[in-house]
């Protein structure tokens, strides 16, 4: 998974469901995947 890093004034903010809507669909089921791995491995501890 790429970070993606903007800066942008207050008032131009977008909402969390913005950008996550306007990622591609594909990079949106990659960062489920590395999510969901990382709780898997959380929980193995």
């Amino acid at each position: 998974m790429e970070k993606l890093i903007k800066i942008v004034p207050l008032h131009e903010q977008q909402n969390d469901y913005a950008c996550w809507i306007s990622r591609p669909v594909s990079k949106r089921i990659d960062a489920i995947e590395i999510f969901h791995n990382q709780y898997i491995q959380f929980k193995k501890f």
